[in-house]
């Protein structure tokens, strides 16, 4: 990827895009990352770029005002901090939450066994979820 491209995705990520820290069950957590937009060019070019998964939904499944059905990519675990740390760098909404989610890399243990750090795991979820409250992203 050029520059030009990784700055055009931390842009998008930054305003369509979401970061989350998921407890699937007690102790084991998965960071998940993810854009949802109604162009499933821009949809599909994340894919190819970062991997991941894609879905569509339609708009009166999710509540939307708008007709058009809504696409969407995710990727999880290592992908899901390989992708935030290739676009770091660029990223000025998104950069506090971000930060946060690279930092739970070093908690997290392998995926499906119970983690030992699961109240600073907490903590960083309770912090993610209150910054997009703020309206911080």
């Amino acid at each position: 990827m050029t520059e030009l491209e990784l700055a055009w995705a931390a842009g998008i990520f930054d305003g369509e895009g979401y970061v989350c820290l998921k407890e699937l069950r007690p102790n084991v957590f998965q960071l998940e990352v993810g854009v949802g937009n109604t162009d499933m060019r821009l949809i599909g070019r994340f894919k190819g770029w970062f991997g991941g998964h894609t879905h569509i939904r339609l708009a009166e499944e999710q509540g939307s005002l708008s007709r058009k059905p809504i696409a969407y990519w995710r990727v999880t675990s290592r992908a899901a901090g390989e992708f935030l740390q290739i676009v770091r760098p660029y990223s000025v909404v998104k950069a506090e939450q971000i930060d946060l989610a690279l930092a739970t890399r070093v908690l997290m243990s392998k995926p499906g066994v119970p983690n030992p750090n699961v109240e600073e795991l907490r903590r960083i979820r309770h912090q993610l979820s209150t910054i997009k409250k703020r309206g911080r992203s």
